[in-house]
């Protein structure tokens, strides 16, 4: 017995039926699979300071999920891991959960590093808290950051035990593109002054004066996923006889494996 071809009304039935019956794909298994990555990244820094010699420096890092909760294990190493054959020297081991806590373990130190993240509410405001611990140095630091609203906000820092010290800073953001940070030392009773532009989807350049020592910075930095990230410095001494200024190029490249 032949079979007549469905109409176009018929077929169109059918595939709403099916749109109906088949479960649609849950957002929390793509998350998971998404997260559930392996992160291999390489950065390197060069500083070119007028008589100093050349310095060059290099880390590589991979990034292992742990569970699907954003549990992280990673491990990296420096350019002296290997320079001398392999050792132990720059070896770091870490266990972090972004936005939670941080552990890590400088291996040829034998050093701990406690860091820990929590956000309450103060006058209806998200106050963000940070908490830093070394154990061998025996340092305790904790950072606040009041956000007043998405262009406005204050933070403060200080280290416990150290006598007179921290930093208070007032960050504006004007059109969603300029930043303007100014900040006060405690310790070296002195203000410093930032302003950093968006000038492209990903570009950024920024100026910066230090009136404690007298340095004036200005730098341009991008931060793209498809070609890596990099920084370019130049650091001038204003209070010093006119010379060349410090340069200093910083470079990231990850892949996801």
């Amino acid at each position: 017995m032949m079979s007549h071809p469905k109409s176009a009304a018929e077929k169109e039935r059918e595939s709403n039926t099916q749109q109906r019956v088949s479960p649609p794909s849950s957002p929390v298994t793509r998350q998971s699979c998404q997260s559930a990555k392996m992160k291999a990244s390489l950065a390197g820094k060069y500083v070119l300071d007028n008589d100093k010699p050349v310095a060059t420096s290099a880390v590589s890092t991979i990034a292992v999920p742990v569970g699907d909760d954003g549990l992280k294990f990673s491990a990296s190493v420096t350019d002296s891991t290997f320079s001398n054959g392999p050792s132990l020297n720059g070896l770091l081991l870490s266990l972090q959960k972004p936005g939670s806590f941080s552990v890590n373990f400088d291996i040829p130190k034998k050093d701990f590093r406690f860091q820990f993240m929590e956000r309450v509410r103060v006058w209806e405001k998200p106050l963000n808290l940070t908490y830093v611990h070394s154990v061998g140095e025996n340092r305790t630091a904790v950072e606040g950051t009041l956000v007043f609203d998405p262009e406005n906000k204050v933070s403060a820092s200080h280290t416990l035990g150290q006598g007179r010290n921290g930093r208070l800073k007032y960050s504006y953001v004007h059109g969603g593109v300029t930043t303007v940070e100014p900040s006060y030392d405690l310790g070296k009773n002195a203000w410093d002054f930032a302003v950093a532009r968006k000038v492209w989807e990903s570009d950024v350049v920024r100026a910066s004066y230090q009136t404690g020592n007298k340095n004036l910075g200005l730098e341009w930095s991008r931060n793209s996923k498809v070609n890596g990230s990099f920084k370019i410095a130049a650091i001038f001494n204003l209070a010093e006889e006119l010379r060349l200024p410090k340069l200093v190029a910083e470079s990231t490249w990850s892949v996801d494996l």
